[in-house]
């Protein structure tokens, strides 16, 4: 068996302290980038090196990640106070979706902060345009192409041991219609053949016949 392809469904406990460990695994994270924007704003050349449009622009990503940071903390507080004695698969698939809606702000105002910079280190607007949408084009595929792809791959693998393709019951009946017309095919040569044969024994008995009846009349 490829180890690829083994899988263990979990338990609703197991499950939902998986998603309050992967909440919690990109907290810390978040945090720290927020943190930063911050201190940014109290820099001199924040004011000296960007224009009135560039620190809107930030402020904007800095509310970005602040909305990341709050949508990824709301499984924990949604669970203490709806339901902290027990666990449900609606709680589960609630804060998975939480997880998943936290990545959309949080690469963009990623790649807003990545303009800005781009556009102090590079000089050009068109060249940080360029760099940032790289950026987000790269969290897209990482956090919403892969994951889908890997999602359908194993969806159709499920599918495929549970119901088997149909073509695998089409191939018995085309390799028997197959079989049966080669033996028919394969007696059409016999029977032109055994025509053949005897056409050829008819004309011999014919050509013998002749010689005994001209010398049975001239004996008459």
């Amino acid at each position: 068996m490829n180890p690829s392809s083994e899988r263990e469904d979990l338990s609703l406990n197991d499950a939902a302290t998986h998603v309050l460990e992967e909440c919690r695994t990109a907290v810390p994270g978040m945090q720290a980038l927020f943190g930063f924007q911050l201190i940014a704003v109290f820099s001199a050349a924040f004011k000296e090196d960007l224009s009135p449009a560039e620190r809107v622009l930030h402020l904007a990503a800095l509310l970005l990640v602040a909305i990341a940071i709050t949508l990824v903390m709301a499984p924990a507080a949604l669970h203490r106070q709806s339901e902290p004695m027990s666990v449900s698969r609606g709680f589960i698939a609630t804060s998975s979706r939480l997880l998943m809606a936290s990545m959309v702000p949080l690469a963009i105002g990623i790649c807003v902060d990545v303009y800005v910079i781009a556009r102090v280190i590079l000089g050009t607007s068109g060249s940080a345009m360029v760099v940032a949408t790289l950026l987000l084009g790269v969290f897209f595929v990482f956090w919403r192409v892969i994951p889908q792809l890997a999602r359908r791959r194993r969806v159709s693998r499920e599918q495929s041991r549970t119901h088997p393709p149909t073509y695998l019951a089409v191939v018995p009946i085309a390799f028997s219609a197959s079989a049966a017309r080669s033996r028919y095919l394969a007696w059409i040569p016999f029977c032109c053949s055994a025509r053949y044969d005897g056409f050829v024994i008819a004309r011999m008995r014919s050509k013998a016949s002749f010689p005994n009846s001209c010398a049975s009349g001239v004996l008459k």
